[in-house]
């Protein structure tokens, strides 16, 4: 079993997880981050110009089969497809073991 965790802009959400509902997801959680921005973006409010050094993110975290891994990574880098200036990140770790709170065991 693998675990991907992927950052990408949160106006991606819902076609994330309409491009994984054909896939055989075990288990998905998303949520709203604080995302570190290297160069930092520009902005301009009330004719002053600042830079935020943080931008508001959505992360993933979806449980999968090895076999499927290949696939679920093509299906979230082709949802998430960015503008120039937007970046994401995909992490795929091996997964040993999954326990199930106030669930039967049955994996």
């Amino acid at each position: 079993m693998k675990r991907l965790e992927a950052t990408f802009s949160r106006g991606k959400v819902t076609t994330v997880v309409t491009a994984l509902e054909s896939h055989p997801v075990i288990a998905m959680s998303i949520w709203e981050v604080n995302d570190r921005v290297q160069s930092g973006i520009k902005k301009m409010w009330r004719g002053l110009e600042y830079e935020e050094s943080f931008r508001k993110s959505a992360h993933l975290t979806v449980l999968i089969d090895d076999e499927f891994a290949d696939t679920v990574v093509e299906a979230i880098e082709k949802a998430t497809s960015m503008d120039q200036d937007e970046s994401g990140t995909i992490v795929l770790s091996q997964v040993d073991k999954l326990i199930r709170i106030g669930a039967p065991a049955d994996l």
